[in-house]
């Protein structure tokens, strides 16, 4: 009889996970499956980590077959995970739980989520008054205040009355700045500054010497999406911000304050390596919600591209209504990866 074998059926992402949470696992069984008269294996699955629990401990099952288990833990550390066949142990798989400040679980990530989609529809009709003016900083904010549940680092207004929390204001500032202010509070786990996006000039000069502001305006609604670009290289160097940054952690999701176009716009990155481990996903949100930005976590770089082409042709635009067209904005993208302070 062949040596039976154990395949583990999940990417090494799953090896790595947060406390308290149950997290499914599937592995298969070696061999062929056979409809009548197929063998049959005690399987055990163990682990003496006191810490970890297992919701399947032992199961009968037949070659070819599939077997799970939920694993989770309620304190940090390592895990050796031992699998059995008819008493021979098959396979080992080392399992990491962790508790990392700048992961955050699926119900803080809602309530970041909720906030933005909550407002969202004051921001469309520009009432009350508070939603009136250019609303990205506050609206990113008050994201921010829902996910760490902080009324009092972070702009935040009560729902209904639509009244500020605290005393918070953005007179005079940028997200920059606040940017600035979040990591000197502890609030910043990692930062990132970014300049090698390409200008398209021929573009850019399309806009500035319109011959009127419909002409002009029509002109930045056309080369919105591509008059920036990005090379292959500056693509990996955006990539590289995010493979560090999350090498190592536990599934979950990570929050980013972005400042594209060197502040001109405020916005929130969200990354899932959640609900898909092996195929994380991104997200990329304002006062109106969800943007044109998302999807796989391998095309963030082309998301972040996207925001800064009809930013930086926002401000063409309106240096062609301000007729201050002797220069051009920096497209310096900005990043600030958030944690809380437990």
């Amino acid at each position: 009889m062949a040596t039976i074998s154990v395949k583990e059926e999940f990417c090494n992402a799953v090896k790595i996970l947060p406390l308290k949470h149950k997290q499914l696992l599937t592995f298969k069984l070696g061999g062929t499956y056979s409809w009548i008269g197929g063998n049959h294996h005690t399987v055990s699955m163990s682990c003496r980590n006191r810490s970890v629990t297992l919701t399947t401990k032992k199961v009968n099952v037949e070659e070819g077959w599939k077997f799970l288990t939920q694993i989770s833990s309620s304190s940090t550390g390592s895990a050796l995970l031992d699998i059995t066949a008819s008493g021979i142990r098959r396979k080992r798989v080392n399992f990491t739980f962790l508790d990392s400040l700048d992961v955050f679980d699926e119900v803080e990530k809602n309530r970041l989520i909720h906030e933005l989609e909550y407002l969202r529809g004051f921001v469309r009709n520009k009432s009350p008054s508070e939603y009136s003016g250019n609303y990205c900083m506050q609206a990113a904010e008050r994201g921010l205040s829902a996910l760490l549940n902080n009324n009092t680092d972070f702009y935040a207004v009560y729902r209904n009355t639509h009244k500020h929390k605290n005393r918070i204001g953005f007179s005079g500032k940028n997200a920059i700045d606040r940017g600035k202010a979040f990591d000197k509070k502890g609030f910043v786990a990692k930062k990132h500054v970014f300049n090698s996006f390409n200008i398209n000039h021929t573009q850019k000069n399309l806009i500035y010497n319109a011959t009127n502001q419909n002409n002009a305006e029509n002109r930045y609604q056309q080369v919105q999406n591509s008059i920036v670009t990005l090379t292959t290289l500056g693509s990996s160097t955006i990539k590289r911000f995010f493979d560090s940054d999350l090498k190592g952690k536990e599934i979950g999701f990570h929050v980013y304050y972005l400042a594209v176009t060197d502040a001109f716009h405020t916005l929130l990155l969200i990354i899932d390596k959640f609900t898909n481990p092996c195929n994380p996903t991104y997200q990329i949100m304002d006062q109106h919600g969800l943007t044109s930005s998302y999807g796989l976590l391998k095309d963030l770089p082309e998301g972040i591209r996207r925001q800064t082409s009809w930013t930086f042709a926002n401000t063409c635009f309106n240096r062609y209504r301000n007729g201050t067209t002797g220069y051009y904005n920096s497209t310096k993208l900005h990043l600030w990866k958030i944690k809380s302070i437990k």
